[in-house]
């Protein structure tokens, strides 16, 4: 069988892509496996296709005939219960859309392992069918790399959407695979050329083989794998979208709402619009219209964005919630059945982590799994009318362990409440005592280069007060305080000051001065609370929706909000929301308490900034230490101190990769220089010849097809008349051993070709010759 080599190498790279694309996509739970629908589609592509060039049918009619075909099995995938036999429906054709407008979702938008959908796998489907038909007809048409090349970019555009750390034994199967395939075409084709004129053409592509350009492509996409695995780091994990995006129709008619997973003081959670999101109905011992609803933690901030650090993605199992995440103090259980409407994203929304997860469809409780923290994921995109229950211990914080200290007495400002006869602590609840949370130091960092004054602030106004349960509402209060200059104010403008924590706290002369959004307010309360030692994070989610009436509440898109979690001692997460909404929707953890604390906190008026813009230090309490502030800056840093940047230390070895490419033809073509030297040396006149005529060919002045070595020569240069003719001699010449005065000619005229070439050409032309591909598409 002609190119039997190829065959294989196409079914190795074939089955590479399918092993990759195995790792994005979740395996079926009921009917046929997809897998087995994907090997399927690409064995049927590779029989009809094997058919149509046994018949002798033209290239444009082998497409026809699949894509025709193809079609129809797409549609009797999707939608078989609307086609009569196989004559599709306009229902059929409503039903494809649906599904693969889904699809295309989960493609841009979801993350790996998505669920397989009917959509997906007919999309899925369809590639691999046309992976199979091309391989056929490269390889019976005499065009092996149109079989090898499509399933090797598929692999890599799988690689990359994968966006794991680098891999290395994937790495090797490819680099062995792709060099197996070039084998193979290169033993293939000497095969198919034996008895054959060397140039002849056959299918329309010559017969010899580009493998040293194709080796080159290879060895660049092996680096664009190392690449991809080595700086796909560097890309921020909050992507380049905004945070909410809208699908679809306004006013009266509702698209689907998305929301990127991530948050910044960019304006993006501003919402308008009344879409309905979800409706749920809740049991238990919270009022459904005081539910918070969260859908995904931000436990990293780098100066600009709070996004979720790599959270790990589980399976359901007994336990949920990583005990060392969950609330050790009291908890209320609600039961929570949510029916999603038009919110289309891979996080759901529920009151809290959870204990226990169900859904109606099969399929849909396969796709589900939990992060260590609770959230909640669907391995593919929600849908309108997707049905769950969730079941959660929603923290009730117990004031008896929150308003106290080590020793049970009553902090600085309830022990004041307490004289006033304003408040009484309760007994106390038995609880674990637990002083950090599992990772503390990511949810303490702060960027160096943040505003140093943002740190004097929030220790100016935590100062002196007794717990980091005060610390916390101190600086809720401070931020929710309209007489504070802060207010809530949709109308301002992304960009500018809003991209600037300081410049928002601090510039007074800034239009958008402690003006915003919930965005803002989060961002602001989870920094300040780090600077001051309180471990934080921000939540994603919304606030508590409308009361129908019958038991079920329905969130809107309006609800969109972020809020900020501190994690106190022998409790754990407690919610602070620090935006100051005039409606309050949102309810403060002050606004829980049996009087007003803000009293007893004595917030101080904001830190005096001296003329440079630095903050001056904050005033100390008798044997009181320095606050020891986080991205502050040392200063024992001696003045004039150098530091490489961050960004430097990740451009060093894309420069060194960079550099390999350079040099990789030039020294590509020295290694095959030296090799050929040696054959020459000992008598091999051709490896002279076959390295002149390839300095040619790269210098723009191949030999022609038709032309025989003494034309070539005569019509080039009179040098090199000698050693063509000499290397004519060895070539269709008796098969005998050369005299020595002919190899002392052919190496006398190879020196004067070399001189040629040196004063023919400029310095120029010849460094851009190294990077010539025509001397690696000749063999030898």
């Amino acid at each position: 069988m002609a190119y039997r080599y190829s065959w294989l190498a196409a079914a190795g790279l074939v089955a590479a892509a399918l092993a990759r694309l195995n790792k994005l996509v979740s395996q079926s739970v009921d009917g046929l496996s997809w897998q087995l629908v994907i090997v399927g589609g690409a064995a049927l592509g590779a029989v009809i296709t094997w058919t149509c060039v046994s018949y002798g049918v033209r290239g444009r009619w082998v497409l026809g005939i699949n894509t025709a075909i193809v079609a129809v099995v797409v549609l009797r995938l999707v939608a078989p219960e609307t086609m009569w036999l196989f004559i599709p429906t306009w229902d059929t054709l409503s039903s494809f859309s649906n599904e693969v407008s889904y699809a295309g979702d989960v493609i841009r938008s979801g993350s790996a392992p998505v669920l397989p959908s009917t959509g997906l796998v007919a999309i899925l489907m369809s590639v691999f069918w046309g992976l199979g038909a091309l391989a056929v007809w490269g390889l019976r048409t005499a065009r092996p790399f149109v079989a090898l090349v499509p399933p090797l970019g598929l692999y890599l555009y799988l690689a990359t959407v994968d966006r794991v750390g680098l891999e290395i034994g994937w790495v090797v199967a490819l680099l062995l695979l792709v060099g197996l395939a070039l084998v193979a075409v290169a033993l293939d084709e000497r095969t198919a050329g034996v008895g054959r004129i060397r140039g002849a053409r056959r299918g329309g592509v010559t017969a010899t083989t580009p493998v040293w350009a194709v080796a080159f492509v290879g060895g660049i996409a092996a680096v664009a794998l190392f690449m991809t695995a080595a700086f796909g780091s560097a890309v921020e994990a909050t992507g380049v979208l905004d945070w909410r995006f809208q699908r679809g129709l306004t006013g009266s008619f509702y698209g689907s709402v998305s929301y990127n997973p991530f948050i910044s003081v960019r304006k993006s959670l501003i919402n308008t619009s009344n879409t309905p999101l979800f409706v749920a109905r809740t049991d238990g011992d919270v009022p459904a219209d005081q539910l918070y609803w969260k859908l995904l933690t931000m436990d990293t901030f780098n100066g600009v964005h709070w996004f979720a650090s790599d959270p790990d993605i589980d399976l359901l199992e007994d336990d949920l919630e990583d005990p060392d995440h969950s609330f050790a103090g009291p908890t209320a259980e609600v039961t929570q059945d949510v029916t999603i409407l038009a919110l289309s994203m891979e996080w759901l929304p529920n009151a809290y982590s959870p204990n226990a997860v169900t859904a109606n469809e099969r399929q849909v409780e396969a796709g589900l799994r939990v992060t260590p923290d609770g959230s909640l994921r669907f391995g593919s995109l929600t849908f309108d009318g997707m049905t769950y229950r969730v079941v959660s211990d929603v923290p009730q914080p117990d004031l008896a362990v929150l308003a106290t200290n080590d020793s049970g007495q009553p902090t600085r400002a309830f022990a004041q409440a307490i004289d006033d006869g304003l408040f009484t602590v309760p007994e106390p609840l038995v609880t674990e005592a637990r002083l950090e949370p599992p990772g503390v130091d990511r949810l303490l960092k702060l960027p160096e280069e943040l505003d140093p004054r943002i740190g004097a602030l929030a220790a100016e106004l935590t100062r002196g007060l007794g717990s980091d349960y005060e610390k916390a509402l101190a600086l809720e209060t401070f931020l929710r305080d309209r007489a504070n200059g802060f207010r809530y104010d949709l109308s301002v403008p992304p960009g500018g000051s809003t991209d600037d924590l300081g410049v928002w706290l601090f510039d007074t002369e800034s239009p958008d001065y402690r003006a915003g959004y919930c965005e803002l307010y989060a961002n602001a309360l989870g920094v300040m609370g780090r600077s001051v030692g309180l471990p934080s994070r921000v939540i994603l989610g919304f606030t508590p929706g409308d009361d129908l009436g019958d038991g079920r509440v329905l969130v809107r898109d309006n609800n969109a909000h972020a809020w900020v979690e501190f994690w106190m001692p022998s409790q754990g997460w407690v919610r602070f929301d620090a935006t100051p909404r005039s409606d309050n929707v949102n309810f403060s953890e002050a606004s829980t308490l049996p009087f007003d604390i803000t009293q007893y906190l004595e917030v101080p008026p904001q830190p005096e900034v001296n003329v440079e813009g630095l903050p001056l230090p904050p005033p100390q309490l008798e044997g009181e230490q320095p606050d020891r502030f986080l991205g502050a800056g040392s200063a024992d840093e001696p003045a004039g101190s150098f530091e490489l940047p961050g960004w430097a230390w990740r451009a060093i070895p894309l420069i060194a990769l960079l550099g390999l490419v350079v040099l990789a033809l030039p020294g590509l073509k020295a290694i095959r220089r030296r090799r050929r030297m040696r054959r020459f040396e000992s008598g091999d006149i051709s490896a002279a010849w076959h390295e002149i005529t390839g300095r040619l060919a790269d210098l723009g002045e191949p030999p022609a097809t038709a032309d025989t070595p003494a034309e070539f020569a005569e019509a080039t240069h009179r040098s090199l008349v000698p050693l063509a003719a000499v290397y004519a001699e060895t070539v269709y010449g008796p098969k005998r051993p050369l005299a020595s005065s002919k190899v002392a000619v052919a190496q006398d005229s190879y020196a004067d070709a070399e001189k040629l070439l040196s004063t023919r050409y400029s310095p120029m032309q010849r460094f851009l010759s190294g990077y010539s591909l025509r001397s690696l598409r000749r063999r030898r």
